[in-house]
């Protein structure tokens, strides 16, 4: 065997005629597969780097191309996790399963030969250094996803903060920057905070195949302050203009292969609807807002705040009911057969964790308020599908929160639950854009506010806190089923009398109940009706 054989490790070495392994060299000609597993042929994809940036590939790298990584002006692009990949850590990201299950040949020395090939067929070494812009960036970086985020006013502060997108005024988005001004710069947080930040596109392109403990992580590349990343939805019938200051501008999505999937923009535009009346069916509003309506509308949010504040000691019950258990195998056992994670929540995730189904739940009883009403107009041709169990617990609970001025903890929480049950037993009978409630509700909660929708990675977010609300459903009904409860009984009435999660200046409200009130007897009576339907339907 030659020296360059005996150099190469074992999984590259092959006979000259017959190849027993897949080689990553060989003649000019390239051939992706051989024996079903990826090759390139090739020596030198780029020319020699002379510029401050990387030179433009000449040919594309058929291994490259398997694993999800693209090459441009400022070196490897994980597609995949949508960051830059320094050379020194290309092997340890090759390694990783999002990569690595796209092989064949999984052995390490397969990709470290591989890792070698890649390096040098684009002429760099593990110390070269990605290139930086020596200013603000004036168009994307292809592969990279750009991140709405506000500057630290502070000068010489050079803090970056994400702006949480799915609250209302700039001011609440910009939550995060403010916190960081309140604690960084306490002696000057006062005049900071009374105005709003500048607030921009950026990248960070390190964050995610870099160790946090490694300063270049926390790299930022701002753009440009005119730069707008393409609408994914630009046939939206809007409520009002979009304001085009760089100070006001809306979050928008910028891969929308995830939208094209779910056909969530066709379906959106077929509706012919606003976008601001859309969102209004899945908004939490604040007692504040609630209160500032009139009449009918103004009861029913109130009534919803007490049901989203209701559902958070639903969650917690749950939390405490599987904490008694006392085994951490009781988790694993729920979730058995199955990839998801039932985790437990700490104080401060009930509200994140209850925001997915209460919108939902909002959604469902402000279109059947919107039903019985007649105002639909603004709502274009959209029709919520439900299933007639779903139909009847949502027309059960806003009948009480209609007909009683001052609805009863107890009374909602059988109806809440009764409803949220209704959502987790369904039977699907086709599988269009939109099967279920909940569907509907991720759809338009995904709605940013100048009728794009949001990115990927808050969607993904919502459907795995969904999920982790659907095992908490699903636990209490087998929780009751087991005790034959015929109705909703709380594990731990603490849960909900002592406000485990309390809402700012908000009074806890108590579920204790020594004799039915006029009201609770009203909700009993809607209770055994929505019942008696039930088992009429199942005759």
């Amino acid at each position: 065997m030659s020296a360059a054989k005996r150099r190469q490790p074992k999984a590259m070495q092959c006979n000259d005629n017959v190849p027993k392994r897949p080689h990553l060299f060989g003649s000019s000609k390239s051939h992706p597969m051989l024996n079903n597993e990826p090759t390139c042929c090739e020596h030198s994809h780029t020319p020699i780097h002379s510029g401050p940036l990387f030179s433009s590939p000449t040919s594309s790298c058929p291994l490259l191309e398997l694993l999800g990584i693209s090459f441009g002006s400022y070196g490897f692009v994980c597609e995949i996790n949508s960051t830059l990949v320094p050379a020194n850590v290309l092997g340890t990201h090759v390694g990783h399963h999002h990569h690595k299950r796209r092989l064949s040949n999984r052995m390490t020395v397969y990709r470290e030969g591989l890792v070698n090939h890649l390096l040098n067929s684009h002429r760099l070494t593990e110390a070269t250094p990605c290139p930086s812009p020596t200013g603000d960036l004036s168009g994307p970086i292809p592969g990279l996803e750009p991140l709405w985020a506000a500057l630290c006013p502070h000068p010489g502060c050079s803090s970056w903060s994400l702006m949480q997108t799915s609250r209302g005024s700039l001011k609440s988005q910009q939550k995060n920057s403010r916190i960081h001004v309140s604690s960084a710069h306490p002696e000057h947080a006062a005049s900071y905070l009374a105005d709003v930040f500048e607030a921009r596109w950026i990248y960070r392109p390190f964050q995610k195949s870099l160790n946090s403990e490694d300063p270049l992580s926390w790299t930022v590349w701002p753009l440009a302050e005119w730069y707008i990343p393409p609408l994914a939805v630009e046939d939206i019938h809007r409520s009002c203009p979009l304001q085009t200051s760089s100070d006001l501008m809306p979050t928008i999505p910028l891969s929308p292969q995830y939208l094209i999937n779910l056909r969530w923009p066709d379906f959106i535009a077929s509706l012919g609807a606003q976008a601001d009346s859309l969102r209004g069916l899945t908004k939490l509003r604040s007692k504040k807002e609630a209160r500032s309506l009139m009449g009918v509308e103004r009861q029913l949010e109130l009534g919803l705040i007490t049901v989203r504040k209701l559902f958070r000691s639903y969650l917690v019950d749950i939390q405490t009911y599987l904490s008694s258990k006392g085994d951490t195998q009781f988790r694993q056992a729920v979730t058995l057969h199955t990839k998801a994670h039932f985790r437990e929540l700490s104080r401060a995730s009930y509200y994140t964790y209850s925001r997915p189904l209460s919108r939902c739940i909002c959604m469902l009883i402000r279109w059947t308020h919107a039903e019985h009403t007649g105002v639909l107009a603004s709502f274009g041709t959209l029709h919520i599908r439900r299933s007639l169990a779903q139909e009847y617990a949502a027309n059960m609970l806003y009948d009480y929160l209609i007909q009683t001025k001052t609805p009863r903890p107890a009374a909602l929480l059988q109806l809440l639950h009764q409803l949220l049950v209704t959502l987790i037993k369904q039977k699907f009978t086709n599988l269009e854009t939109m099967a279920c409630p909940t569907d509907y509700a991720l759809c338009i909660g995904s709605l940013a506010h100048n009728g794009g929708f949001l990115l990927a990675a808050a969607t993904t977010k919502t459907c795995a806190v969904l999920q982790h609300n659907f095992y908490t459903v699903i636990i209490h009904s087998a929780r009751l089923e087991d005790h034959g409860y015929q109705r909703f009984i709380p594990f731990n009435l603490d849960n909900f009398t002592r406000d485990p999660v309390p809402d700012a200046a908000e009074a806890s409200q108590s579920m204790e109940e020594s004799a039915a009130a006029p009201d609770e007897e009203k909700a009993l009576m809607i209770l055994r009706l929505c019942d008696t339907r039930k088992s009429r339907k199942s005759l």
